[in-house]
This record gives structure tokens, C-alpha cells and sequence, in this order.
């Protein structure tokens, strides 16, 4: 998959993720933005205002929703003013790579949108790291721009909420590739008690993983997610957007029949299914497909 597509797939595959992880973090407890554009990065310094949803649709043919939108759209506006926020909650973030400026992306984030900082933003890199160099790992910046908006869009979402970003080293893509590292970051975080929330914006579909090495992985996976569920930590995960089918192991081609995404098709995690948003410019609901 290119780096194109990828940034699109991995823009699909987690904006669902970070509102389920919200409405959780409600159960539980009690403008310089960039700006996601079909596969483009809108964005402004610190001290110019994010772009307006009325501008990005008019000049981008789509919308560019702000938090306040976001919020109104899915009914959230009244519960953040009473306080639900997601305080006393930490969200953990499993990504590749990361971003090397997330901290400094979310306060020009928070800085344009009027929000407030979260209580506090940690990544932790447990199994080491790799430079930053897109010449040598081509999908940084695709895991980078995730990591982006996996963070900013919690946060939105949940700002009394701590952040922690658990990076790999190894990319993810289809197949078992980056799977035991993310295995790894996932058992990292509950041997440390980092949260009692996990969110995982990706995905392999099942199919790629019909082999002994893939059948392997998938049973370590299941016995970390009952282990999850005995220690009452909710682990989401993102269903992928490409509808009733998935990509085969080169990333591009999609199967033509319907398979789906792991984890997501774990009886023991929260699936989350992306839809695509129509609201006002004012964030009031119109409808959505999925």
C-alpha cells in the first residue's frame, strides 16, 4: 500500500476508535489544528487560527469538523459541560513508529481549538526505536499521521483524560507482521497498570493470518484479551472501512468476498465500525453511512 493509501486507510480506521474510547471513559468516570483532508495535512502555525469547516468546504470539496462539531454530532456537548471528561482515566494508544513532534502537534492543536492541555501525554517506546528517516521505514509518516490523530481526537474527545502513546518499532501492516509487537506493547501496559483503557486503531484481516504462524499469534492475542477482561481493562479496536471485505497480504488488493479485520472480530474487545459523518457546519447531525 502506498503511502497515499495508507494515510487514507489508517485515517478511516480510527476516528471510530477514539469515540467509542470516549463514550467508555464516560462509563467510567464520570485554533492551529492540522487538518485531515482526503490524504492532504492542512496546516497553521500556533498563532493562526485552524482552518473553518465552511473554508474546507468550499475549498476542498468536504468537511474538516472541530471538536465542538464532533461533540455536537454525537451528543456529547452537554455530558463534557457536566464533567464528564474522561478525568481519572488514561486512554494507552498502541502505534508504530509514533510521531517525533506529537507533544508539540497536540499543544497547536489544543492551542487553535480552545482546548485545554490534557493532565498529562506520555510515549513510551518499551522495545527501543528507530530513526525517523521515511527513506528507510516509508510508512513513518502514515503511522505518524496516525499517531496524530489517534492523539489529538482522544483528547478532543476526552480532555480531562491522561495520554499514554506505546510505540513499536516494527510496522504493522497485513498478515503477523508487527503483531507480536503490539502483542508486546499491549502486555507492557497492563504488567505497568498504565490505564484501564486500550484503543488500537488497526487491523489484519483474519484471512492473512490463516497460516501456523498467524494462528499462533491470534491465540496469544486471546489469552492477552482474557487476561485483559479479568483485570477489567477495555481493550477497543478498529473494525478497518472497506465495508463486508479486507486487503490480502500485499495491502492493495481487497479480497472479493467478505472477511473481516482482527482484533476487532475478538468476542473479548470492544469492535468499533467507522461511518462516514454528515453534519452541519455547526456540527447538528444530518446522517451517516456506514
Amino acid at each position: 500500500m502506498n503511502d497515499h493509501d495508507r494515510w487514507i486507510e489508517l485515517k478511516r480506521r480510527s476516528a471510530a476508535v477514539v469515540l467509542g474510547c470516549f463514550g467508555l471513559l464516560m462509563i467510567a468516570g464520570a485554533n492551529a489544528a492540522p487538518t485531515v483532508r482526503i490524504g492532504k495535512l492542512v496546516s497553521s502555525s500556533a498563532a493562526d487560527p485552524p482552518p473553518t469547516d465552511a473554508f474546507c468546504r468550499a475549498n476542498f470539496g468536504g468537511p474538516c469538523y472541530s471538536p465542538d462539531e464532533i461533540r455536537n454530532a454525537y451528543g456529547l456537548t452537554s455530558m463534557v459541560a457536566a464533567g464528564y471528561t474522561g478525568a481519572g482515566q488514561t486512554i494507552v494508544l498502541i502505534e508504530s513508529y509514533g510521531s517525533p513532534t506529537i507533544e508539540a502537534d497536540l499543544q497547536t492543536f489544543d492551542q487553535g481549538y480552545g482546548l485545554p492541555d490534557p493532565p498529562s501525554i506520555k510515549v513510551i517506546a518499551p522495545l527501543g526505536t528507530v530513526p525517523f528517516d521515511p527513506a528507510t521505514y516509508p510508512d513513518q509518516i502514515g503511522w505518524a499521521a496516525e499517531t496524530t490523530l489517534d492523539v489529538e481526537w482522544a483528547h478532543a474527545m476526552a480532555p480531562g483524560a491522561n495520554i499514554v502513546v506505546l510505540t513499536s518499532p516494527v510496522d504493522e501492516t497485513e498478515g503477523v507482521q508487527g503483531m507480536p509487537e503490539f502483542l508486546a506493547l499491549e502486555k507492557y501496559a497492563l504488567d505497568q497498570h498504565l490505564a484501564n483503557i486500550i484503543s488500537q486503531s488497526w487491523g489484519a484481516t483474519e484471512n492473512t493470518l490463516f497460516t501456523p504462524g498467524g494462528r499462533k499469534v491470534f491465540a496469544n492475542f486471546e489469552e492477552f484479551y482474557e487476561r485483559a477482561r479479568r483485570e477489567h481493562v477495555t481493550v477497543l479496536a478498529s473494525t478497518g472501512d472497506f465495508g463486508s471485505t479486507d486487503p490480502e497480504l500485499d495491502g492493495v488488493t481487497l479480497y472479493p468476498f467478505p472477511v473481516v479485520a482482527y482484533p476487532a472480530t475478538s468476542p473479548q474487545v470492544t469492535a468499533v465500525g467507522g461511518t462516514s459523518l454528515f453534519a452541519d457546519t455547526s456540527g447538528n447531525y444530518q446522517s451517516q453511512t456506514a
